[in-house]
Order: C-alpha cells, then structure tokens, then sequence
C-alpha cells in the first residue's frame, strides 16, 4: 500500500482554520476496512457570539469531538426505511398514502417511497415550520401536508420536507419514535455509542457548538441541533438532528463498504445496498442521485468522482464520500457555521482532501 502523504492532508485543513474558513475539524480516512489517517485540528469552540467575541478558553478538537451532523441525518433515515423494507413493512413504489392516509390530497397521490428517498418527490425543499407556534406534532402535520411544487419524477428539488416524512413514516409504520428504531436497529447494531439526537448534557463538553441564533432566538447552539426545523420539532427529525464522531461514523460508512454488514453483524442487505447507490435519476440532467446517498459529484468529491463515487454532506460542515471501487472512505467533521453561517464554503476544502486521497491509493 503506498503511504498517504500525510502532510497535504494535514496541509489543507491547517490552512483552512489559519484562514478562517472552519474553527476546526476532524478528518478520518479508511482503506480496506482500517483507519489509516484520523486527525483533528484547530478548535473545536472558540467564539461566544457571531461576533466573533473570544471564549475564555478555547476548546481544542479532538478526534472524540462530537459535531451535529446536519443532513448526514438523511442517509440514517435512508437506511431505517430500507430496513423496515426488507421487513416487508414498506414497499419503494408504493404511494405513501398507502401508509400514511394523512399525506394525501394537493397532488401527493402518486408520491412514493422511492420518491422520497431521492428528492424527486416534488415537495418543497423547505418550511419555516419553526415559526408555527404549538407543539413538534403541529408542525410536522404542517410538513405532511406540504403542497408538491412539482410533478413527482419530473424534477430534482433536494427536500429537508420529504425527509422529515420519512422520519415520521419510520415512526408510524415500525410504532416506535425515530430515534429509538435507529437506535435498535442502526446505532446499537454498529456500537455506534457516540452518536445520538438530543445528545445528554453530559456529552456537552465533547460536543462542538455551531452559530449564535437570532431567529429563531437560541443564542449560541451548544449541545442541541443547529437546524431550526428539527429544533422545533423535539431535536429528532429524518432530515436533520444527529450527533456523531468521526469513529461511529466511520463504522456506518464501512458497513455500506462492506455491502451492508460491520463486524459480523448485518443492517442492510447487499441488495439493499446495491439499490441506494443505484442511480435512481436517468431521465434527469446533470442530477445523479441514489437512495439517500449523491453519486458521482466532483464538486466536494474528488475530480475522479464520477462513475464510482458517493456521498453527502451536512450544512454545517460535515461531510462523508465512499470509493466502493477503491474500497476508500473520506469522513470530515467540522462546525463551519460557527459562529455564523455567513463564512466561506468548504466546498474547496472537502474536493482537495478527497482528491489527496485519490492521490495516494
């Protein structure tokens, strides 16, 4: 195996936190099923407010640094429907009104499972539903009855609505709230004990803050879930609400290396797995989406991404990318939006290291 050239690696994100563009972060590369590269750097918190006031103390990032995940969320909540597919509790191409009589009428009738899981169901890409006074029940009916924008299967629209519908489809088809079915049958199953929506106090000194809110006003978010949505409907949502480190995220990504199974023990079948990084989206242009998982994006994959490439990220930094070809994974964990969400992309920054890792496979 020829030696990962460390430095540029290590040179990236060190540049990256000298020039402001994250706080700090946590890289993880694994090859073959070993971690051969884990590594923080910078801080972990370092501000108080959006405007920029110092801590007291700045907290240095480790490699157990906690960060809230953002839209990584999705791809758990991918693998608990097709869990509960293989369970024969759900079917791809059934329309969700077969499960769920609530989401019907505006021109849902025909939105199916498969839609969901690609973004091509035609809902909206998102509601303020944090400015719904009342409890997480009345807004996630107000999600349910979200009015499609589009023909579903006719258009890409990349919608924190379609899966804040398939969290609550996991709830109401398996009788058990999100956070606990993929606790039983995702987190538990992969040791995954470092990952969590609505993280103990306990954990707060691990756990990286993200921004100083104003609106909603939460002041800076430390040890709760960044995104509003999923603030307001309890912490736990399909879209939004995990916490991880890079360790449990790495055995995630490698059961999917793995066609579906860690250490023994197995979460997804292996055509189960084929199907989610199947291409899902041939009759649209320049949209190359599976279940769950984007395919073949050189933007923050690498520049040799297409054709053998998959992955996601998280708006507040994070990001994971899985070569099955090469049988590599790239796990980057940062909190970019804190202070403020108003820095510079990282978009740079996540291309670089997955090509660097391309580099020296």
């Amino acid at each position: 195996m020829k030696r990962i050239e460390w430095t540029e690696i290590d040179g990236i994100m060190q540049q990256a936190v000298k020039k402001g563009v994250i706080p700090g972060g946590v890289v993880l590369v694994a090859r073959d099923g070993r971690i051969v590269k884990l590594r923080a750097y910078g801080w972990s918190a370092r501000y108080r407010d959006a405007r920029k006031t110092p801590l007291p103390q700045a907290v240095p990032a480790t490699t157990n640094t906690l960060y809230d995940v953002a839209s990584l969320t999705k791809l758990f909540t991918a693998t608990a429907v097709m869990r509960l597919i293989e369970h024969g509790r759900l079917s791809l191409d059934a329309p969700l009104g077969r499960y769920l009589s609530d989401f019907a009428g505006e021109g849902k009738e025909s939105i199916t499972v498969r839609h969901l899981l690609s973004h091509t169901s035609g809902l909206p890409a998102n509601l303020p539903l944090y400015q719904t006074p009342g409890p997480p029940e009345k807004r996630i009916r107000l999600a349910m009855g979200a009015k499609p924008v589009a023909t579903p299967g006719t258009r890409y629209i990349y919608s924190d609505i379609g899966y804040m519908v398939l969290g609550e489809l996991v709830h109401r088809v398996s009788g058990k709230s999100l956070d606990q079915y993929m606790q039983e049958q995702i987190l538990q199953p992969l040791s995954m004990s470092s990952t969590a929506f609505r993280p103990p106090d306990a954990w707060k000194a691990k756990i990286a803050p993200t921004e100083e809110q104003t609106v909603p006003l939460r002041g800076l978010v430390w040890g709760e879930v960044h995104d509003e949505n999923a603030w307001a409907l309890g912490g736990v949502a399909g879209h939004a609400g995990l916490f991880s480190t890079a360790g449990d995220l790495a055995r995630f990504g490698q059961m999917f290396l793995n066609e579906g199974s860690w250490d023994g023990v197995r979460v997804l079948r292996p055509s189960s797995v084929r199907e989610m990084f199947r291409l899902q989206t041939p009759a649209l242009s320049h949209v190359e989406r599976g279940l769950g998982w984007e395919l073949h994006q050189p933007r923050d994959r690498g520049e040799h991404a297409e054709g053998k490439r998959a992955g996601h990220t998280g708006f507040t930094g994070t990001s994971i990318v899985l070569d099955r070809e090469e049988g590599w994974m790239l796990i980057v964990l940062t909190n970019r939006v804190h202070p403020t969400r108003e820095g510079p992309s990282i978009a740079m920054v996540r291309k670089r290291l997955a090509d660097a890792v391309e580099k020296d496979r």
